[in-house]
């Protein structure tokens, strides 16, 4: 039997909103979903059967998924600027090639007078 679902309207902070959305990005979850997700852990009846150790778990999964993506994150800025940098040398190395060939036209030219 699936269970019953209300249909509401919901206000929440701007930026809870966003964090919300990445987190269920993150999780591949509908945002819906990702919302009925942790209301549902919220409430979970094995937090009060454990004494709360379940929450405390959790929330220190969830903290260090957050260290984990933020590390993941600064790596990828990190991989972007290299790359970004390697495009700029490559260019570089382009022109310095170009110059050179200038530079040896110029002076066979000189050469041949």
């Amino acid at each position: 039997m699936t269970p019953e679902y209300h249909q509401f309207k919901l206000r929440l902070p701007i930026d809870l909103m966003r964090r919300v959305e990445e987190e269920a990005e993150r999780s591949g979850r509908s945002l819906s979903a990702e919302i009925v997700f942790r209301l549902t852990e919220a409430y979970s009846p094995s937090d009060v059967e454990d004494g709360g150790a379940v929450t405390d778990i959790a929330a220190k999964l969830v903290a260090y998924q957050k260290a984990v993506d933020q590390n993941a994150r600064q790596v990828q800025e990190g991989m972007e600027k290299v790359q970004k940098s390697m495009q700029d040398l490559e260019t570089l190395r382009t022109l310095l090639e170009l110059r050179l060939a200038e530079t040896n036209d110029e002076l066979d030219a000189k050469k041949a007078k």
